[in-house]
């Protein structure tokens, strides 16, 4: 917005017994910036729901987007900020309940889109069966009830996702539909390529320091807060897709050598925390790993 220029809603705002409209107003703005821009970029339906103490509360219809968009919150909120005017708003959150309806008011478009993902009712028709299975009860052993549900349509995303030959993401590693390069979530990430090299490089050398991720992939030239938040979840990222190769690995292995995972688990401990092989070692991987997840890896004793 230019400078010496207010708002449509700091204008009603600064008049008394308004506010009621402006807030109105301030709505009705957002929500249908929501529905032209921002919602045809995800699976899942989704839509504002309310504006309150300055957040901006968007309904979902998949659990596991609301999750997974809620990840990238800050980068979502940035990106609807070019269609409208966010004066006065703090922060934007994701939950998988209330109306994901279109606004009355919007405009309804047509998409012609080869790269959508199932939606529930699709999914609620596939039966998990061999490893999908497996990897389901195996999880779900872990999470708390009220996530299970989101982790079973994760699951038959993934399969239904193979079974059309798709490749993964190459910065989070989920199952694609076969025209996409990124997921949907990723796809919101700024410097996605020098993310995606920073993350393959990492994989490949789990002990490597802050500034050699820095130096191979690029990112030396930008902002130092965003180099050091991408550094963050370059960690965070690579470790987890080192711990998902190594339960694969223990899976494939059917109990008959457990080194390969043994070693992919390390990996994934080195890369997430940035700390030595040795440092690893001494301390124990059960300081960084849950034993329950060890245990039911066979590890606990390696």
């Amino acid at each position: 917005m230019k400078k010496g220029f207010k708002s449509i809603g700091g204008v009603l705002a600064s008049r008394g017994g308004r506010a009621g409209l402006s807030r109105s107003i301030g709505l009705a703005s957002i929500a249908t910036a929501w529905d032209e821009h921002m919602r045809g970029m995800f699976a899942a339906g989704s839509a504002v729901n309310s504006i309150r103490e300055g957040v901006i509360h968007v309904s979902v219809d998949e659990p596991v987007w609301a999750q997974q968009m809620s990840m990238l919150g800050k980068e979502i909120l940035e990106e609807l900020g070019k269609h409208c005017d966010l004066v006065g708003v703090k922060d934007i959150r994701f939950m998988s309940f209330g109306s994901t309806r279109r606004p009355k008011h919007s405009k309804s478009r047509t998409r012609n889109r080869t790269d959508e993902w199932p939606v529930v009712r699709e999914l609620d028709a596939v039966s998990l069966s061999g490893e999908d299975l497996a990897k389901f009860e195996r999880m779900a052993k872990r999470l708390p009830r009220e996530l299970r549900r989101a982790l079973e349509l994760h699951v038959k995303t993934e399969a239904i996702a193979r079974l059309k030959n798709s490749k993964i993401c190459p910065i989070c590693g989920v199952w694609l539909p076969t025209e996409s390069r990124y997921c949907q979530v990723c796809a919101l990430r700024d410097e996605k390529r020098k993310t995606e090299q920073a993350i393959s490089f990492l994989m490949e050398s789990p002990v490597a320091s802050d500034a050699d991720i820095i130096e191979v992939s690029g990112l030396s030239d930008l902002d130092e807060e965003f180099v050091q938040e991408t550094v963050a979840f370059v960690r965070r990222t690579a470790g987890k897709r080192l711990t998902d190769e190594a339960v694969k690995e223990k899976a494939a292995s059917e109990g008959r050598d457990d080194r390969k995972a043994w070693s992919l688990l390390v990996a994934g401990v080195c890369a997430s925390t940035g700390e030595p092989y040795d440092a690893v070692m001494s301390q124990g991987l059960g300081r960084y790993v849950p034993e329950s997840v060890l245990e039911e890896l066979g590890l606990s004793d390696m």
